[in-house]
């Protein structure tokens, strides 16, 4: 998924036709239906209905539109139109923009006890190629999903998505159901569950952590925008454990 695919989105959110979509984006018509079905393809989830009306954005369309705030920061910022600004991520980069994370959080796996996963010392998340995912839901927890989704993909495989749910409390009970394993912000074992084993996992991607970031253009950073950035990093920074 890249900054590209998701501009073609938001403009086509936009005209709701995909004529007047590949006009703007000065491209024909046919690219742009394909890039937006591998879109689609890579968040697992129709974002557009197609008819003979035209087109209309689906519960999770819309959704993904609400969140496109820090999309549309990150484009801003391409275009000068920005000099700093704050953003979820992960987030679809352009190629001048930096990150600097204020809050980082990664994603570990939750299985049942009794699983054989459970009993393993080290774990990949290339070992989970063959699991039932339990999945966060693609209208009301798309970024999380689309964070779960996009680490699997990072490392050769599309998660098999068997069950889904919005809470990540949800996606424990799930688990601890035996319903399948799922990931979940490393946080949760702040509030264990003596059925439910956290791992781990080794090779899990770093650009596939989730938190909140300042955003910046280095080609056009102004002395306000970098004293900003620099104070963000100092107040953020991790403070030594006492």
């Amino acid at each position: 998924m890249d900054f590209r695919h998701l501009q073609q989105f938001l403009v086509l959110a936009d005209t709701l036709n995909f004529h007047r979509a590949a006009e703007k984006l000065h491209m024909s018509q046919p690219p742009l239906s394909v890039s937006i079905r591998k879109l689609e393809e890579s968040v697992g989830v129709a974002l557009f209905v197609r008819g003979r009306q035209g087109v209309q954005l689906t519960e999770a369309g819309l959704v993904v539109l609400r969140e496109a705030t820090s999309i549309r920061i990150m484009q801003d910022l391409a275009d000068d139109a920005l000099e700093v600004g704050i953003v979820r991520v992960p987030v679809a980069m352009g190629s001048n923009v930096r990150l600097a994370p204020l809050t980082t959080e990664h994603f570990v796996l939750a299985v049942p006890k009794g699983h054989a996963l459970a009993r393993r010392g080290r774990l990949r998340l290339a070992d989970l190629a063959d699991e039932a995912f339990i999945m966060y839901t693609a209208t009301e927890a798309a970024g999380l999903r689309m964070a779960a989704i996009n680490a699997c993909q990072l490392r050769g495989f599309t998660p098999r998505i068997t069950q889904e749910a919005v809470q990540v409390q949800t996606l424990l009970s799930l688990v601890e159901s035996g319903l399948g394993v799922a990931l979940v912000p490393a946080g949760a074992r702040r509030h264990p569950s003596p059925n439910v084993v956290t791992k781990t996992l080794s090779d899990f991607p770093a650009d596939a952590s989730i938190g909140i970031s300042l955003a910046w253009n280095p080609a056009t950073e102004r002395s306000a925008a970098r004293n900003l950035r620099e104070l963000a990093g100092h107040a953020f920074r991790p403070r030594p454990a006492k």
